[in-house]
């Protein structure tokens, strides 16, 4: 049995069909960032009934950060102040996001580290570790709002706050230009 939070706080919960081992992999990567001291929601409960999953986790405080961009908040001291440095760790760990993109982090506060969200992302590759910290980096490159002023500004504080090399800074470019170039698999 679990117990649920008093009434008034969201509890937000991920069904899986056919992928049972998701909902597991998802609830070990909360402990993953806390080990690395990195903020994600709380985590309620995890559930299995044949193929079908479940993992429930407290709602997230605060908006993904395209949406502070969209209203014209200057992101980019937080870029360089408590993203880069976060993501930084995760890579210095040995672990990466896929797809990380600006909609995949919340702030509830400009002034705090980042929230985490969609947590199944997270994960340590067997082998190719600098392709997948490219792809990292050139998620958040591609994923600023088009039309949003100061991007190119952000992302190029956000590669010099992490410290990237000029090989790595042209390859996540690079990398980022083609995201930008994708067709959407769902419309």
């Amino acid at each position: 049995m679990v117990e649920l939070r008093p009434a008034g706080d969201a509890v937000f919960v991920k069904q899986r069909e056919r992928r049972p081992r998701d909902a597991e992999a998802e609830w070990n990567a909360f402990e993953t960032l806390a080990s690395l001291d990195q903020r994600a929601p709380e985590r309620i409960f995890r559930a299995r009934l044949g193929a079908r999953s479940a993992v429930g986790m407290a709602a997230v405080p605060g908006r993904p950060l395209d949406a502070w961009i969209h209203d014209g908040a200057d992101v980019e001291e937080f870029a360089t102040r408590q993203l880069a440095p976060a993501v930084r760790r995760l890579h210095d760990a040995g672990w990466v996001y896929r797809d990380l993109y600006w909609n995949h982090v919340f702030a509830d506060d400009l002034d705090a580290p980042p929230i985490w969200i969609d947590v199944e992302r997270l994960f340590r590759p067997a082998g190719r570790f600098q392709r997948w910290v490219v792809k990292d980096l050139a998620g958040l490159a591609s994923s600023w709002p088009i039309g949003s002023p100061h991007g190119e500004r952000v992302v190029g504080a956000l590669l010099e706050t992490y410290g990237v090399t000029s090989d790595v800074r042209r390859a996540v470019l690079a990398k980022a230009t083609r995201i930008r170039s994708h067709t959407p698999k769902y419309g």
